[in-house]
């Protein structure tokens, strides 16, 4: 069996994380300042553990040949975890094992039903010295922009809500944030454009969460100037700040390098959706993107066709996936699918590393075209 393990005792799952003492992600949830539950297969003296870490990972220590923890798992996750998940706006299970990946296998196997598929993650070390010799970061706020501190003052100022939902989806309370994370945010007037702050916090240890809210404002070095202001509060501090990503994104992992992060870890971690039609539509694309698997990616596509009519999003995803395996027309019909049922996130379109193949044909210029005349209206 699974149960879930009352907040006020999650102490018993202490010993299960004892070598992960500096993962910010782990103890935030365990010690109270960040949002999670904890799932165990037995309440009294638990062997194997499962922490969600809401909006972000789920991650799995403890004994993974635990046969009785893993053959419920399934079931754990349909009939619990996901109702609950969608609930939220989560749509998606990713799961870390963050001790030894040895016998992960056992655990997996278990999901085969929801189609888990492998993907790559990266962790850094943060290396004072190297940020340290950077140049000073205040003289670069391009004019009609400040860096700010978070604090309840911003937040009241902050009309659109942004900060606030940031802090309730990752902290119990905003003020277990005031009191132990650190954030920072670029402002425009009263507007906030974008963020940097501890998602997650523990004994010295923060993880850092990076956004820009409006794609006018992106890759302008905004973001940046907030992890600067970020960064500075850690040395001051005594602070470890810790940065993880996924493999495939690129300018996360640029800018982690600017800031002095290094010694890039790579690790496998896993993902499927809970919805069986977006489940379709993300092995379709797995398939092109893993193996140029086409026959099999198109039967995905019309299993995913049979339970109901394709989003914007699936669209998207479906085209990056035909386009990485050489299959232009396809990905360009897609692509175009994607913008009639109003997809317009201009970023995604133009940095999209899956799309580079379509650039500069003819049916990329005239979606290019739309997208971007829409983006000025």
């Amino acid at each position: 069996m699974i149960y879930e393990l009352p907040v006020q005792e999650y102490d018993r799952i202490k010993s299960i994380f004892y070598d992960q003492t500096n993962h910010p992600i782990i103890w935030g949830i365990i010690n109270g300042n960040n949002q999670g539950k904890v799932y165990v297969d037995d309440l009294k003296s638990p062997r194997t553990a499962l922490i969600w870490a809401k909006f972000e990972i789920f991650l799995l220590g403890g004994d993974k040949e635990n046969e009785s923890f893993n053959k419920n798992l399934e079931f754990f996750i349909r009939e619990r975890i996901a109702p609950e998940s969608l609930q939220i706006g989560d749509i998606a299970f990713q799961l870390e094992f963050p001790q030894s990946n040895t016998c992960e296998s056992k655990v997996v196997d278990k999901l085969i039903n929801y189609l888990p598929k492998a993907y790559g993650r990266c962790a850094f070390t943060f290396n004072e010295a190297k940020y340290r010799e950077l140049t000073n970061w205040h003289n670069r706020v391009p004019s009609g922009y400040c860096v700010e501190k978070i604090t309840p003052e911003l937040i009241d100022r902050d009309k659109e809500g942004r900060i606030r939902e940031e802090l309730e989806n990752f902290w119990v309370s905003p003020e277990v944030f005031f009191k132990k994370g650190i954030g920072y945010c670029t402002m425009q007037g009263n507007k906030v454009i974008s963020s940097c702050l501890s998602v997650y916090a523990s004994e010295g240890n923060i993880e850092i969460g990076i956004n820009t809210y409006d794609s006018q404002h992106r890759n302008k070095g905004l973001a940046t100037l907030a992890a600067r202001a970020v960064l500075d509060e850690c040395l001051q501090r005594g602070v470890t700040p810790h940065w993880k990503t996924e493999n495939f994104r690129y300018a996360s992992i640029k800018l982690a390098n600017k800031l002095g992060f290094e010694n890039r870890r790579d690790y496998k971690a896993y993902y499927f959706f809970y919805r069986d039609l977006d489940n379709f539509v993300s092995s379709a694309y797995y398939h092109l993107k893993e193996f140029g698997d086409i026959l099999v990616a198109k039967d995905y596509v019309n299993r995913a066709k049979g339970l109901g009519e394709l989003e914007d999003w699936h669209c998207f995803h479906v085209a990056c996936g035909f386009a990485v395996a050489g299959e232009t027309a396809t990905a360009l019909a897609y692509l175009e699918q994607a913008v009639d049922k109003g997809w317009r996130d201009t970023d995604d379109v133009r940095f999209e590393n899956d799309l580079k193949t379509l650039h500069g044909s003819k049916e990329w210029e005239i979606l290019n075209k739309r997208l971007f005349s829409s983006e000025g209206k």
